[in-house]
């Protein structure tokens, strides 16, 4: 699977989205593992500011809490950009308040905001694409 998503991510995004569409006819298992591994969290760095500003609007505010415990800096520091500064220091305050979270709350709570992000891709409110994939 890791081989196959490797070589997803070398190609365009129109291609790389008929081979997941082909493959899901067949095994539906092995396309949502794909999918799990095409766009991870982290990758919400490569999103322009406006689709993050709609993901953090939209999103319940434990889930992004419990999705950003185990973020690299870069990955908070955007999204904390990317809301009003009240409700950032808010949503700060009580992520350190949280305490400790087990990792799996963490990666199930970062796999609900992927699949949101999915969602708003397929509704098209958002793009998602490599940065080689676009023009201004």
């Amino acid at each position: 699977v890791q081989s196959l998503v490797e070589i997803l991510h070398m190609v365009d995004r129109s291609t790389e989205k008929h081979v997941v569409k082909t493959l899901e006819a067949s095994n539906s298992d092995l396309v949502e593992e794909i999918k799990k591994r095409l766009f991870v969290f982290d990758d919400i760095v490569l999103l322009e500011r406006k689709a993050i500003e709609k993901i953090v609007q939209r999103i319940d505010s434990d889930i992004l809490l419990r999705a950003l415990k185990a973020v690299p800096e870069e990955v908070s520091r955007l999204i904390w950009r990317c809301m009003p500064e009240a409700k950032a220091e808010e949503l700060k305050t009580r992520l350190k308040e949280l305490g400790r979270v087990r990792l799996s709350e963490v990666d199930s709570a970062q796999q609900k905001i992927v699949s949101m992000i999915r969602e708003m891709e397929e509704n098209g409110e958002i793009l998602v694409a490599r940065p080689d994939e676009t023009v201004e």
